[in-house]
């Protein structure tokens, strides 16, 4: 606990003590002692804070060539909440959310900075770190390291501590920072391109030299931004704090600590259910301006006109927790970087966009609306058996995991029987379908709400992620607006054709060929898997997401994992680095391919033998015979001819997806 918090517990247990006294005896005294307590604990808090201040801000000049970590405009900073709310500051502590930018020094850096000489595009540089400092430094490939140097930048900035560490390098232009073209993947420990972290187009690049984060990450990767963009070559960005911190979800606390120095205050308000006025907790907002508190980052939004422009680049956003968002944005809807051509969000990171166009979130009836808080918490609870990393991967309150996130509104299907008769999965009474799934009913796989009405239909982060969007399945997303449905993605192994007939059979959808079902199935999307058609001929951003479900459990479950490899095998030579990545992660999960050793940085002609090596691995297997669905012979072999026309198929039209 720190200095702080101690303080602040024995000055409670004090007035607390002193408070019983001045209720049993009355006496004068007994209260100017109480005052006496209060006025030293005041001093002594207040003595705490410059003495921390003068500790974080030593009396020397602040740091030239990165953005500037500054007070303004009533903002505080998280340390300033550390002593009375140590519990939330602990686990605020934890999350990814606080670390999202960070500058770079040794605490902040995971990755590999041990001399390392990186080549990617014709060009090399050689990382190295003196001191607490680190440095790229840019050389002439192939000649010696004594005449090679082209150009040394110092490494200021870090985005992300979550699956990638993005670094900046500062450029003696101000505070304006450019990108460093390669990045740390965490989970793999390893330098990539930062052109290969993210689905565009091959051979797109990323901007490095325009001040991108500046202009672009630091809108959510910060709080309390004032750009500073005067101009486009010596742009003076300051925040009041690095990451998603405290005043980000509660605004500035200026009035809240200055109110609350006084400890007799916070007690009666802590003893109270009054609403404390100087600050905003989402907790006591409506479902609509809480959930808005996440959508300044979680969406895709945009200024109204070039006015809210100009002075968003000098200020910043207008908006503060508590505000509603789109009296100062819109909303958008459209857009194919963004959304499915039906409007629903494909992209990862907003978030909002989906809840917003839910019925659980449009009810009329503020009790009955769903919120983001309904099922992800920003503080883990004291008595969360978690570990906070476990909790901190998405953030979801105990038991959000599963149907209990649902059954809070939809009480009747907590009832195993009722589960059962809507599903049409087997539910086992008594028995948790997984790891934390209390509350569940027992459901197994195929009675997870999630995976029926909150499918993984959205990519980023080089994986699938749930929509947010609660909708049903239905064969027609698939067939006019080219998002794979849910029934498709668990069961891999089954048409299109099969997937229109069960939801017609069990809930009454409209089946193709009907004006409310869409139009007629061709012969391929009635004979062969739909996963099969997605995974060879489908554009980039139906291939990412069926190469992760084709290494996930559940669908490995429902519809077998034995035939996927040569399915797989010609994304290890994609045209896009993100869908190889993805593709390799899935082969690792299949039979006899857990030692799989390719790579997808590989030069060309390596990816392209990666294929005919994964084929043949699979053939000398034979572990499967007689799925046509899944082009598999009755003999065990591939169907040859069908899997060359739908490769020959591709849908290579760009796909660019702005996570």
């Amino acid at each position: 606990m720190s200095l702080g918090a101690q303080l602040c517990l024995a000055a409670g247990l004090v007035v607390a003590a002193l408070g019983a006294v001045v209720a049993v005896t009355g006496t004068g005294r007994a209260r100017v002692v109480v005052s006496a307590v209060l006025a030293v604990v005041s001093l002594g808090a207040l003595a705490l804070g410059v003495a921390r201040d003068d500790v974080l801000r030593p009396g020397t000049l602040p740091p030239e060539g990165r953005p500037l970590e500054e007070r303004h405009d009533d903002y505080v900073r998280s340390d300033a909440c550390r002593s009375c709310h140590p519990v939330e500051y602990d686990s605020w502590h934890h999350s990814f959310h606080r670390s999202m930018t960070t500058v770079a020094t040794p605490a902040n850096v995971v990755a590999d900075f041990s001399d390392q000489l990186l080549r990617y595009d014709g060009k090399e540089w050689r990382l190295s770190r003196r001191g607490d400092e680190y440095f790229a430094t840019s050389v002439r490939p192939g000649e010696s390291p004594a005449a090679s140097i082209l150009e040394e930048s110092r490494i200021t900035m870090i985005t992300g501590s979550h699956h990638f560490q993005v670094f900046w390098l500062e450029t003696g232009a101000a505070r304006k920072i450019v990108l460093f073209p390669m990045c740390w993947r965490i989970d793999e420990q390893r330098w990539i391109p930062i052109d290969a972290a993210f689905l565009f187009p091959p051979g797109t690049r990323q901007a490095t030299g325009e001040g991108r984060w500046n202009k672009g990450c630091a809108k959510c990767h910060t709080t309390g931004l004032q750009p500073g963009l005067t101009d486009p070559h010596a742009m003076d960005t300051r925040a009041a704090e690095f990451g998603i911190a405290c005043e980000a979800c509660h605004g500035p606390g200026g009035e809240h600590v200055a109110a609350n120095h006084q400890p007799a205050r916070r007690f009666r308000h802590h003893l109270s259910d009054a609403v404390d006025d100087t600050i905003v907790n989402p907790a006591s907002l409506s479902p609509e301006r809480g959930s808005e508190v996440c959508a300044q980052c979680h969406a895709v939004t945009m200024l109204p006109d070039r006015r809210a422009e100009l002075d968003w680049a000098l200020r910043g956003f207008r908006f503060r927790p508590g505000d509603d968002l789109l009296a100062t944005r819109e909303l958008e809807r459209e857009g194919e970087n963004w959304f499915w051509p039906d409007g629903m969000i494909r992209v990862s990171g907003r978030e909002y966009n989906g809840l917003s166009a839910s019925p659980c979130f449009t009810h009329e009836d503020d009790a009955q609306r769903m919120a983001c808080t309904d099922c992800h918490v920003l503080h883990r609870r004291p008595d969360d058996p978690r570990p906070f990393e476990e909790w901190r991967e998405d953030q979801l309150g105990p038991g959000m995991d599963g149907n209990a996130a649902c059954t809070q509104c939809h009480d009747e299907y907590a009832d195993a029987v009722e589960l059962a008769a809507h599903t049409r999965h087997p539910v086992v009474p008594g028995e948790p379908g997984e790891p934390g799934d209390a509350g569940d009913a027992g459901a197994t796989r195929g009675s997870r709400c999630y995976d029926c009405h909150m499918p993984h239909t959205t990519y980023g982060l080089l994986k699938a992620i749930r929509s947010h969007e609660v909708s049903s399945p239905s064969v027609r997303e698939s067939t006019e607006h080219g998002r794979p449905n849910a029934c498709n993605l668990c069961h891999l192994d089954r048409t299109l054709e099969w997937a229109a007939d069960e939801l017609a059979a069990g809930w009454g959808v409209p089946a193709p060929g009907t004006p409310e079902g869409g139009r007629e199935l061709t012969r391929d999307e009635r004979e062969v898997s739909a996963a099969v058609l997605w995974l060879l001929s489908g554009d980039a951003g139906q291939r990412a997401l069926l190469a992760w479900h084709a290494g996930w459990a559940p669908a490995h479950e429902a519809s077998g994992d034995e035939w996927l490899a040569p399915i797989l095998a010609p994304l290890l030579d994609d045209p896009y680095a993100a869908v190889r990545f993805v593709a390799h992660r899935a082969l690792r999960e299949l039979p006899g391919f857990a030692d799989w050793d390719g790579d997808y940085l590989d030069a060309p002609v390596r990816r392209r033998y990666a294929v005919v090596k994964a084929r043949e691995a699979w053939s000398r297997r034979r572990a499967v015979a007689d799925r046509a669905a899944v082009l598999v012979r009755p003999d065990g072999s591939l169907d040859e001819e069908t899997w060359s026309r739908l490769v020959a198929g591709r849908d290579d039209r760009p796909v660019s997806l702005h996570e």
